[in-house]
């Protein structure tokens, strides 16, 4: 049950906690060591790439935990910096690249700020709305976005916040995204 979040002292205790245990950082990848906390100049060029800034989760989370490589999924994506995480033929890239790549496919209409955070596996992303300062989840599905635009990106109905502290509280986020699918 995602439970509303407003203590980010708590959310990052929480998640830090959790990240530090080898079999928990992350749900699906294998671990590795953590890189550094992002710097200023590392979220001010996402920033610069994405056209906003941040919001103040997102930052406060990956400046005091771990620029990536915790979470959800195969982990947090690196921001500016940090653990690289989206990859195809032409390389692994940091959110904000995903979100320039994202942008400029002429083949889909990507949001404006929705920045891919997290990397499920078959093109499956969860997404931040940066625009918004309680950052809302949605969750991208890559083939849909060519195949079936209208139900391409869909509300997680949780905020960043929200959705890491259910990270970090051993919720199944995974069963979660499945469950929530119209064909399930």
């Amino acid at each position: 049950m995602i439970r509303r979040v407003d203590d980010l002292a708590r959310l990052t205790d929480d998640v830090r906690a959790r990240a530090k245990v080898p079999d928990l950082q992350t749900d699906m990848a294998r671990w590795m060591p953590l890189p550094a906390p992002a710097s200023i100049s590392e979220l001010c060029r996402a920033e610069t790439l994405i056209g906003c800034s941040l919001p103040p989760a997102i930052t406060h989370i990956y400046s005091a935990v771990a620029n990536g490589g915790f979470g959800p999924g195969y982990g947090l994506v690196g921001i500016g910096g940090g653990r690289r995480g989206f990859s195809d033929w032409q390389g692994q890239r940091h959110c904000e690249d995903q979100y320039v790549l994202l942008r400029q496919d002429a083949g889909i209409t990507w949001p404006a700020h929705l920045v891919p955070l997290c990397h499920w596996g078959c093109g499956i992303y969860s997404c931040a709305d940066a625009s918004r300062a309680d950052a809302p989840i949605f969750t991208a599905f890559g083939d849909a976005l060519y195949d079936d635009p209208p139900n391409a990106v869909m509300p997680a109905n949780s905020t960043f916040a929200e959705w890491l502290q259910a990270w970090a509280d051993g919720e199944d986020l995974w069963e979660a995204l499945h469950s929530a699918l119209p064909s399930a």
